[in-house]
């Protein structure tokens, strides 16, 4: 077998010499790249350790143990810290439907009774004042006997947990489905203070001032004032009125006595909520909605409106109010000290008092057939 000459390519030996220099290039350049692969490892651990660390940081406080960490404590609990809360937007606790997929937040015709929280599908839904509910909520120690009450205003929280499941052993009775945990930001012995205003559509505004600081060598005290107020969104054709809209108040003062290694915290509050609340819009029923509206034409009424839901019209007996008013105030202190080397000795002692007045045309149409009329709820 005869070979042919290869002819000689002056491209292909450009190409080869390219390929070699690059050869010698790469190898050049291999301890730089590996010196960047091992950077680059080396922050993406000490990233991961940081996020370890910021999980391990968040402190849960449901346990009554002090400096418990979310990844030692022996229960299903999703803990969110302040810097958490603050990133998400969540300043109360309707807001935690954002971050704690588990629960869900429910309302019928009042807010203030009707009012319940589900955890993993799992609550209590009635607009019955008498039914105790099965979610516990815990603000600071103290145990709200009524959903709604939990949901008024709150100042700046320091952590919100979810604890899944039966939590009947530290919190005793109606926590058979979970307890959600709410614990406020105590008073601070470095100087602060700031006014938040925020607005919005329907008129809405809000507006939250804070100041903290020492009195004292070991006194701290904390001052928070909160107000929210937004115009109704759901119109009445029948009287003009607006439905469903926020006006609502808090004030809240706290003292912290600090002494080697006891505590004292002195909380008191009192909040007041002044609403036209709570309506939905009604559809036309077919024959039965025709009934109404017959019957109301005789009083010169509209008994439902025809209108799309977008257009958010309701038709409400004019000499009816629906109202939903509340005022709470309560004091609590909580006492905590070392007695032993390792044991902690923690007290807290509360009272609250809770009324509710509320005005309610619970047929939802411009027939007067039905009504509620100064229902009084007392806690």
């Amino acid at each position: 077998m005869k070979l042919a000459p290869r002819a000689f390519n002056p491209q292909s030996t450009f190409r080869s010499a390219l390929c070699l220099g690059v050869g010698f290039a790469a190898l050049a350049m291999a301890p730089v790249a590996t010196a960047q692969a091992q950077e680059d490892e080396t922050q993406q651990e000490e990233g991961a350790n940081d996020s370890q660390r910021r999980l391990n940081s968040v402190v849960v406080e449901a346990t009554r143990r002090a400096g418990t960490t979310v990844q030692d404590v022996p229960v299903a609990v999703t803990a969110f810290d302040a810097a958490l809360l603050e990133d998400t937007g969540v300043a109360r606790l309707n807001d935690i439907e954002q971050i704690a997929p588990t629960v869900q937040i429910s309302q019928t015709e009042s807010a203030a009774s009707g009012t319940s929280i589900s955890i993993r599908g799992v609550g209590t839904g009635s607009n019955n004042p008498g039914f105790e509910p099965a979610v516990g909520v815990v603000i600071d120690g103290v145990y709200r006997t009524k959903t709604g009450i939990a949901l008024s205003e709150m100042p700046e929280l320091s952590s919100l947990e979810v604890l899944r499941g039966p939590q009947g052993t530290l919190f005793g009775r109606n926590t058979s489905a979970g307890v959600v945990s709410v614990n406020t930001a105590k008073p601070q012995f470095d100087p602060e203070a700031y006014v938040q205003i925020g607005a919005g559509n329907y008129n809405m505004y809000d507006v939250e001032a804070m100041a903290t600081g020492p009195i004292a060598d070991n006194v701290a005290a904390r001052v928070d004032v909160l107000r929210r107020a937004r115009d109704g969104y759901i119109d009445d054709v029948n009287s003009g009125r607006e439905f469903n809209n926020l006006n609502r108040f808090l004030a809240r003062g706290q003292l912290l006595f600090e002494q080697d290694q006891a505590s004292l915290r002195v909380i008191g509050d009192v909040a007041r909520t002044n609403e036209d609340c709570c309506v939905g819009v009604n559809f036309n029923p077919g024959p039965l909605g025709a009934a109404v509206n017959a019957g109301a034409a005789m009083a010169g009424l509209v008994g439902i409106p025809d209108a799309s839901p977008d257009e958010y019209k309701v038709a409400i007996s004019p000499n009816r109010d629906v109202s939903d008013d509340v005022e709470e105030w309560g004091i609590s202190a909580e006492y905590r000290n070392e007695v032993f080397d390792g044991t902690n000795l923690v007290s807290i002692t509360s009272y609250r008092d809770w009324d509710a007045l509320r005005d309610q045309d619970i047929d939802f149409s411009g027939i007067d057939r039905a009504y509620r009329d100064g229902t009084t709820i007392g806690d």
